[in-house]
């Protein structure tokens, strides 16, 4: 969606840059007549021991020939040294020009958290086969058990028995499954 910053900013570029230690996220936003009509994020992988200032500078090469971006003013992050003639780079410290850098960077650190997120979940799905490899073992199953139900029986000194079900399926709980059973 457009979303309207201050109309005194006309025709400006604005790039964040977020890394970890293998992957850099690049956020640029286009500012047109003070709404921002463009937003961008691009994913380096780091090959070797590339320094922000390299990588964003690279990126910006990129992003502007990519949206055929003209203006002549950059907003960034990071202290650049100009190499290029006609562009004016400015660090913005506060007010409204600020602001986009802050919400450039939380765009780029968005999708750096979502990286790792699901890294972390592919981890879980390599250890959750883990499992189902050990339980096919001990037990001595042809194949991978995908679907286990549990019962767990419980009485009061023999009155009111009771009985609870649980469900896995490929290996994580499947909590609509579980049932309650009065016996």
């Amino acid at each position: 969606k457009s979303t309207i910053v201050n109309p005194k900013i006309h025709d400006v570029d604005v790039f964040t840059i977020v890394s970890d230690t293998d992957v850099a996220f690049v956020n640029f936003l286009k500012i047109k007549s003070g709404a921002i009509i463009q937003a961008h994020t691009l994913e380096l992988n780091k090959k070797l021991n590339e320094t922000e200032e390299e990588l964003l500078q690279l990126a910006i090469v990129e992003l502007r020939q990519r949206f055929n971006s003209t203006s002549k003013d950059i907003y960034c992050s990071l202290y650049l040294k100009n190499i290029w003639k006609d562009l004016n780079i400015t660090i913005p410290k506060i007010g409204d020009k600020k602001k986009l850098i802050d919400l450039s960077l939380r765009n780029a650190k968005h999708l750096l958290l979502d990286r790792q997120k699901r890294k972390i979940h592919n981890l879980k799905r390599q250890d959750n086969k883990r499992v189902l490899e050990q339980l096919q073992k001990d037990l001595r199953l042809s194949g991978h058990p995908k679907h286990i139900e549990c019962f767990d029986n419980s009485n009061m000194q023999g009155t009111n028995a009771v009985s609870a079900c649980v469900v896995f399926k490929n290996a994580k709980p499947s909590k609509k499954d579980y049932r309650h059973f009065n016996i």
